[in-house]
């Protein structure tokens, strides 16, 4: 980030920039509260205080450079959207859990372990960041590398590559990534092995 940049960015607050500010601070504070587990006026106002100056000290790192000339704020996402996805990424658990379960406990053991790469094309460091740890979280698959909007992935079996990566379309898990960081315009359908 240029000291030009710097200095337009301390003029003043977008409302991007707010929005992050004020997630920041609701996250510090949400953190002060569960770790001193007091709930006096003195303290919650303690807290509050804390993390306003840490968020307000904080706001240059909030700014993720991306390829361009845009820079993007790392809490600039859709709250509703974000919050509907980690459900559905848990119940993407879950399932997966149970199928490498299955697996495991077959007796032949049906296991194609294989790399494979994909593209997929999003602005926002931070919806690349969301992608490549979601499908590492998701058993039976692993993010080796990202570089750019190419994805490395090892597969414990085929069917997990069809699911992030299906013949004709996008995966459901680079849908909803995109969906949460409007990336939507992005959706890059010929994505396949490279």
């Amino acid at each position: 980030m240029s000291a030009g940049s710097m200095g337009e960015q301390n003029k003043g607050m977008g409302m991007a920039e707010r929005k992050s500010f004020v997630v920041l601070t609701g996250l510090l504070f949400s953190f002060w509260v569960i770790i001193s587990g007091i709930l006096e006026v003195k303290y919650l106002a303690i807290g509050l205080i804390s993390s306003l100056i840490t968020a307000w000290i904080c706001r240059p790192l909030l700014y993720l450079g991306a390829p361009g000339d845009r820079e993007y704020l790392a809490y600039d996402f859709s709250i509703p959207r974000y919050l509907a996805f980690w459900p559905w990424l848990l119940w993407e658990i879950v399932k997966a859990n149970i199928h490498i379960a299955m697996i495991v406990l077959h007796p032949r053991l049906p296991i194609q372990p294989h790399v494979f790469t994909f593209r997929k094309k999003m602005n926002n460091p931070t919806a690349h960041l969301t992608l490549a740890n979601s499908i590492t979280l998701t058993p039976g698959t692993v993010t080796i590398d990202h570089e750019g909007d190419l994805y490395t992935i090892h597969a414990l079996t085929l069917d997990a590559e069809e699911d992030l990566v299906p013949e004709k379309g996008e995966g459901e898990m680079q849908a909803r990534v995109a969906a949460v960081f409007g990336e939507e315009e992005n959706l890059d359908h010929g994505s396949g092995d490279e």
